[in-house]
């Protein structure tokens, strides 16, 4: 462990490789922005990643994999890695920033891989709609809707773990590449909701407000297509997280 900002310190660990494939999945998430916010993110996100990879590729690292996220896009989905990309907060572009720096830094020897996620969502993680889906619905208690219409695709950790997996094991398909990593099935909030209290048996009630229409579907074929990728159902991803936060009431 140590602090990306500093190069010294990335360059003495990264002197004990070489290592074939480094992962960089830390970063600042800040949902404000702000000069302070936009300060913290940019030497955080930005800076601690081109330390981290300047040093890989100076100790011979062939394969640089990036985790980055859905609020690189703008507007509405469905987004497709052409989709354009102009984030309006501080965080996606911070980690836009990032990849045009990596993309600059990608040569024959050191490949990128950029991996772009929608909203991580599954144990241990304690917040996100679904964990407040699950935790009223093992509470039998109201689920609260804001959105009803929109429309999401879901990063689950197992699809996040399996892609970095096959990321690394497969080896890179360009020099430079960026790819949408998302379970496949996109579904409404209502809809989600409906399944959370089917998979849970629960007798919760969904309470729908109103408060606008989003698409934030990330499209996955280009991913799926060139790695060896099989993800769960929408309903296991449900039983595996309510199990998880009942044995944790144990």
């Amino acid at each position: 462990s140590g602090d990306l900002s500093n190069q010294t310190h990335i360059d003495r660990i990264m002197k004990r490789g070489p290592f074939d494939v480094v992962i960089h999945a830390a970063a600042r998430i800040s949902p404000e922005d702000g000069d302070g916010a936009a300060a913290s993110l940019f030497q955080d996100n930005v800076i601690a990643s081109a330390n981290l990879a300047l040093a890989a590729r100076r100790n011979r690292t062939t394969h640089f994999i990036y985790c980055s996220t859905i609020s690189v896009y703008s507007g509405d989905g469905p987004y497709s890695e052409h989709s354009e990309t102009d984030p309006t907060i501080a965080y996606g572009v911070s980690k836009l920033t990032t990849e045009q720096a990596l993309r600059n830094l990608a040569h024959q020897h050191f490949a990128v891989t950029i991996l772009r996620f929608a909203g991580l969502h599954g144990y241990p993680r304690q917040g996100g709609v679904l964990f407040n889906f699950v935790e009223s619905a093992l509470n039998n208690a109201p689920i609260d809707v804001a959105e009803p219409d929109s429309v999401y695709t879901l990063t689950f950790m197992n699809d996040a773990v399996g892609a970095l997996k096959q990321a690394a094991i497969t080896g890179p398909r360009d020099i430079f590449g960026i790819y949408n990593v998302a379970n496949p099935v996109s579904l409404s909030l209502s809809d989600l909701a409906e399944r959370v209290i089917g998979v849970c048996n629960s007798k919760s009630k969904i309470v729908a407000g109103d408060t606008g229409k989003r698409n934030r579907v990330l499209l996955v074929d280009k991913f799926q297509s060139g790695y060896d990728v099989v993800s769960s159902s929408i309903e296991d991803e449900i039983m595996d997280l309510a199990v998880k936060l009942n044995d944790d009431r144990k």
